[in-house]
């Protein structure tokens, strides 16, 4: 690239080499027509700005053990309260193209190291905005972390205010593409317009043999609008809330291969301390920390073998709201018997006691899903179960001593949306089982037994 640009008499200020072929400059006119009609030259694309995903909202901590841990080591709802992974990431390295990392902070434990400043020209990565430092401890913090023994290595491509360029983000995917050895990811929280040059330079960086993870964008609109969301041969994610429904903001549509928790994350930032923000941003790196329990498990996998673990893993139709969207929800648990065979296993569908007079409250589900429940009550009681409220419909259905099916109750109002009862005047002695049948997709519906 420098004899290419110095045989046209240009002064190039970057050069790349590896995951693309190209220079940037300052150009003339009459510069940019004799570079249109040399045969050496693919394309030109003039330079422009790209930033982090916005942050949603910005508060202080909240817990120990993030919503988003405790969700995505589970199939179903409600959370457990726990995050019991497998596997933690050991001798995997995650490469963050971020506003840089606070190496020192005491989640990553001596495992983060700096890589190469684009803004500075130094090999100084500190963080002084937080959006890198929060992404790093969502991949591999000890305490925030999805894969809490992955080695870190920032990667500045943004300043202070979160801003950069397309070059400044494609200096930082070739610098990568160059320096990566062993089993090695990338996260790239970040997005803009529609850039061919960084779209090319990351399909050359996975073709490489590194997994790139992308953020869909907060823009609650089709993620193909955005580079790098649209190259298809990275892990597109979008993002969830706590009750598995789309964000709000995230970004949608065909190029979203994946969500994961992005609302109200809790991690890292930049002070030393620890920020809860929401972004598409937040669940990019839930999806990279996985991937790197699965090059832990096998450090042999490429970036198309992960995608493909990713989404014969993930937990199917469990999103509400998706938006035309593929509806796979991350599944952090990695069986070993499931890398040549990973279609999820026939899970048994829980069933859960209810409290008379204490409902259960924000349940939700997708459309064709069954769950259970169940009271145990004595002879000659009256029994009222009811649903209320929420958004979509779910059918209610009772029956005595078996699980009712959609052909067989014992009561079944069948209204439309979520507001039923159904009542039985004298119970036998024994357990009245209930099904909630997603006629629909439903959230935060309330399910209650009185008797």
């Amino acid at each position: 690239m420098a004899a290419l640009s110095e045989s046209l008499s240009i002064t190039s200020d970057t050069i790349f080499n590896h995951s693309i072929s190209g220079f940037t400059a300052d150009l003339n006119v009459e510069q940019i027509e004799q570079l249109r009609h040399d045969p050496r030259i693919d394309f030109i694309e003039q330079d422009k700005k790209i930033t982090i995903e916005p942050i949603i909202s910005t508060k202080s901590i909240t817990s120990d053990t993030t919503w988003g841990l405790d969700r995505i080591d589970q199939r179903y709802l409600p959370l457990d309260n726990n995050y019991s992974p497998l596997f933690d990431g050991t001798g995997v390295t995650a490469y963050v193209i971020d506003t840089g990392v606070n190496i020192e902070h005491i989640e990553f434990g001596g495992r983060a190291t700096s890589g190469f400043d684009f803004i500075d020209n130094d090999t100084d990565t500190t963080d002084c905005n937080g959006h890198g430092t929060h992404v790093a401890g969502t991949i591999g913090g000890q305490r925030y972390g999805v894969a809490k023994n992955v080695n870190i290595v920032g990667v500045r491509v943004l300043n202070c205010s979160g801003s950069g360029t397309i070059s400044s983000v494609i200096a930082g995917v070739d610098w990568i593409t160059a320096n990566a050895s062993g089993p090695s990811i990338a996260n790239m929280s970040l997005g803009g317009g529609q850039s061919l040059a960084l779209d090319k330079a990351v399909e050359n960086a996975i073709q490489s043999g590194i997994s790139f993870f992308l953020a869909a964008g907060n823009d609650n609109q089709d993620a193909c609008n955005a580079s790098p969301a649209r190259v298809t041969s990275g892990v597109t994610v979008g993002s969830t809330n706590r009750s598995d429904s789309r964000s709000t903001f995230s970004n949608w549509g065909n190029c979203v291969d994946i969500f994961a928790p992005g609302s109200q994350i809790t991690s890292a930032w930049y002070d030393g301390g620890y920020r809860t923000i929401s972004g598409t941003s937040m669940a990019t790196p839930h999806v990279a920390g996985v991937a790197a329990m699965y090059l832990q498990e096998n450090r042999n996998l490429t970036p198309n073998n992960i995608s493909l673990l990713l989404t014969k893993r993930a937990s199917i139709n469990k999103v509400f709201d998706t938006r035309d969207t593929v509806n796979h929800f991350l599944y952090a648990l990695t069986d070993i018997e499931c890398l040549d065979n990973c279609e999820p296993k026939p899970q048994p569908v829980p069933l859960r006691e209810l409290i008379s007079g204490l409902p259960l409250k924000g349940l939700s589900d997708s459309q064709h899903n069954k769950r259970y429940f169940y009271v145990d009550v004595e002879a000659g009681r009256p029994l009222t179960v009811q649903t209320i409220g929420g958004e979509g419909d779910a059918d209610l259905y009772v029956r005595f001593g078996k699980k009712p099916e959609r052909h067989e109750w014992d009561c079944r109002p069948y209204r439309t949306q979520n507001n039923e009862t159904c009542t039985i005047n004298s119970t036998q002695k024994g357990r009245y089982y209930i099904m909630l049948n997603a006629f629909s997709d439903y959230r935060d519906l309330s399910l209650q037994a009185n008797y």
